[in-house]
């Protein structure tokens, strides 16, 4: 993590895009919590990119969910 954000594994490959705000899970063996949420201000590449924290505290470790549409 940056004074601007982090970078995480998630790309273009994933569906992710520019703007787009993903919430934060801090998980343990019984259970996950939202910590907070980010977005997504720049793409590097099918696999990686860099996010901005838009409001919560994270640790390391905790991930980012990206919301998958249904077929």
């Amino acid at each position: 993590m940056d004074a601007g954000g982090t970078v995480a594994c998630l790309g273009k490959a994933d569906g992710a895009h520019i703007g787009q705000i993903l919430e934060v899970y801090h998980a343990t063996p019984r259970h996950r919590r939202l910590v907070g949420h980010v977005e997504v201000d720049q793409i590097f590449d099918d696999h990686y990119a860099h996010f901005r924290v838009r409001d919560g505290t994270f640790q390391k470790g905790d991930w980012v969910s990206l919301k998958r549409a249904r077929a």
